[in-house]
């Protein structure tokens, strides 16, 4: 697989953010492990069957062609999924970067307010961000048009308002790549780690 070159893109759009996250979750998807317990919690004897024309050495037979395992991920690539992941927490970061600076000047009286509006803000950000993994596992998974109403406003709990999930979703991937394109902002959370 080539990766996208992030470092060379000098202005970023909605759909090259899209196309580099959906990379990212087929990268997530070759890594080894998936976060499960490799084996059987109550042994493999559901997994056995006896049959008798099988070939179970697994080079031919009736078993059908046999498919190679993914190579493992290399280290360029999995520094580019990490560095790529990262651009998540981007999502509604320039917003709240904003709010904490007018919080740092203002008046006590407003003080109160502007923390209010930094949490709201915060947990938006944290709710758009699942619902962007789960667009995005859908586009990894071959999905051009997203199946809202059958499958995605059902894994968040919601039976209406699937024109407000689209503005969300397409909203978290212009934040990401406004705060892409926001050299100030970029260079600050290089510093810090973040991207």
């Amino acid at each position: 697989m080539a990766l996208m070159d992030i470092d060379a893109v000098e202005w970023w759009e909605h759909d090259q953010v899209r196309e580099a996250l959906i990379e990212a979750v087929l990268l997530w998807r070759r890594t080894p492990g998936d976060g499960r317990w490799p084996f059987a919690s109550d042994g493999p004897w559901h997994l056995m069957s006896r049959d008798l024309q099988a070939d179970y050495d697994a080079r031919g037979g009736d078993l059908g062609e046999v498919v190679p395992r993914p190579l493992p991920l290399s280290r360029a690539e999995v520094a580019w999924r990490d560095r790529v992941t990262d651009w998540m927490m981007l999502v509604g970061a320039l917003d709240i970067a904003e709010l904490h600076r007018q919080l740092a000047s203002a008046a006590p009286s407003r003080r109160a307010y502007l923390e209010r509006r930094i949490r709201k803000r915060e947990k938006q950000a944290q709710a758009d961000r699942r619902l962007l993994a789960i667009c995005l596992d859908y586009h990894a998974r071959g999905w051009e048009r997203l199946p809202w109403k059958r499958r995605i406003m059902p894994a968040l709990g919601l039976r209406r308002g699937q024109a407000g999930l689209e503005r969300r979703y397409s909203k978290a991937l212009r934040e990401i790549a406004e705060a892409l394109n926001t050299p100030d902002f970029c260079a600050s959370n290089l510093s810090r780690g973040i991207m």
